[in-house]
């Protein structure tokens, strides 16, 4: 018996993650042609979060893919419990960086391979309250601040 391949585990994942999360927006994030770091870009992102956080007034997570070439950008698949309209996400891209380098759109599972292209990238992250918006996901066992998180997004349902 073989090893499934890189892109069929890859796969696997992705259609997983589309069938038990509620996302809600792709969108593809640049700094527009002005160099940046990947740690500039990195702290960028996490501004952008907080930003969307701030501006939806949803809590949010993240699968995100980012690519250094040919300067770092990043492919993110936006979770939440409401839909986020992607002028949202465009502006707290743009209120992260100064510029208007973010492409948005409505999330269709039946389009594409978005969350598997996401994957794809290789250098692939999740938001650390991923977990916490799985359609799986029970209270059974969470800690805390999880608990807290959880509930907040059950309530924004």
């Amino acid at each position: 018996m073989t090893a499934p391949s890189t892109y069929d585990h890859n796969r696997q994942i992705a259609d997983h993650l589309t069938y038990t999360l509620p996302i809600q927006t792709i969108a593809h994030l640049t700094h527009a042609g002005r160099p940046v770091s990947r740690l500039e870009h990195d702290t960028a992102f996490d501004s952008f979060v907080k930003n969307l956080q701030e501006d939806s007034h949803l809590t949010v997570g993240y699968i995100r893919g980012t690519e250094p070439s040919p300067q770092p950008h990043s492919h993110v698949a936006i979770v939440a419990a409401k839909e986020i309209p992607p002028g949202t996400i465009e502006a707290a891209w743009k209120a992260a960086t100064g510029v208007a380098g973010a492409l948005a759109n409505q999330f269709d599972g039946t389009l594409g391979d978005g969350v598997g292209y996401i994957l794809k990238c290789g250098d692939y992250s999740f938001s650390r309250n991923i977990h916490l918006f799985s359609s799986s996901t029970t209270a059974d066992g969470l800690s805390g601040r999880e608990l807290r998180t959880f509930t907040r997004i059950q309530q924004q349902r």
